[in-house]
């Protein structure tokens, strides 16, 4: 149903927010203690060592894994809405990894 309606999974939902957030902390839009991360030379951040499979799931270290996936043109887009744009058409694996998804894939919202 979901493919003939051409709609996203609650998953690929909740990972174009949390990298969506993710671009908004890191560009100051709003404001979230972010000191603990850690950015490296590119637009890229390490991601933060988990004991338990409860911390890895969190925002930070899930989100992180999700934005170091992007392109890198979305990752240094000028404003949000290319970011959005561009992340409507990506999708998930059953990895929770983006990549690229057929063009013909279209929002939702």
């Amino acid at each position: 149903m979901l493919n003939n309606l051409k709609w996203q999974t609650s998953e690929q939902r909740q990972n174009i927010s949390n990298v969506i957030l993710l671009y908004k902390i890191q560009n100051n839009l709003v404001w979230v203690d972010y000191h603990h991360l850690t950015p490296t030379r590119n637009l890229n951040y390490l991601v933060p060592y988990s004991r338990t499979q409860y911390h890895s799931n969190s925002f930070f270290p899930r989100s992180i894994r999700l934005w170091n996936g992007l392109p890198v043109s979305l990752q240094a887009s000028p404003s949000i809405g290319i970011l959005i744009l561009g992340s409507c058409i990506l999708s998930t694996s059953s990895k929770s990894t983006l990549f690229l998804a057929h063009l013909s894939t279209t929002c939702s919202w």
